[in-house]
């Protein structure tokens, strides 16, 4: 008597008390911030023997790519751009400028406002350092055609902007 139900009628008869057919239909394995967890998993220790042999952390790795083509940032921005979290940067810059590897600044435009840049020290490690970056990105990337690689981009920025709206502000 029940062969005429649909999909959906038996998806909702199978369902646990109390649940949805969309949470009995979860699938964990699916779950798109897991995917980019492990996918990141996956690349960060093919990235580690060249942080170790450059004598960096990840964090100032990120803020020395970021820095390596810029002129001077605000701290601000670069919280922005490399996604540290504050006491994890301030510690990091205190770090690269111990190392000389940036030197901070007073900005003229904002009295309080304090400018980061890259040491010719800082820049040189970076650009030591990208080719590896670059290198991994193609490993991680050599099945996506470039507009693949391009739409993939484009959809990760899309999920920041979908989950922050105010993060491109910061």
């Amino acid at each position: 008597m029940g062969s005429n139900r649909n999909d959906t009628e038996e998806l909702d008869n199978n369902i646990p008390h109390g649940a949805t057919s969309e949470v009995a239909a979860f699938d964990f394995s699916e779950f798109v911030p897991y995917l980019m967890n492990k996918a990141t998993l996956a690349i960060l220790p093919l990235f580690t023997p060249t942080l170790k042999s450059h004598d960096v952390t990840l964090a100032g790795w990120r803020i020395l790519a970021t820095l390596h083509k810029s002129h001077a940032l605000r701290v601000r921005e670069l919280l922005h751009l490399t996604a540290l979290e504050p006491p994890t940067l301030s510690r990091t810059l205190a770090d690269l400028e111990q190392r000389k590897l940036i030197v901070r600044m007073p900005s003229e435009e904002d009295a309080r406002g304090i400018l980061v840049e890259a040491t010719p020290e800082g820049i040189a490690l970076a650009e030591a350092s990208i080719p590896d970056a670059i290198a991994l990105q193609k490993t991680a990337l050599r099945d996506f055609s470039a507009d693949e690689t391009d739409f993939l981009i484009r959809l990760l920025k899309r999920i920041r902007q979908n989950v922050a709206p105010d993060a491109e502000r910061r």
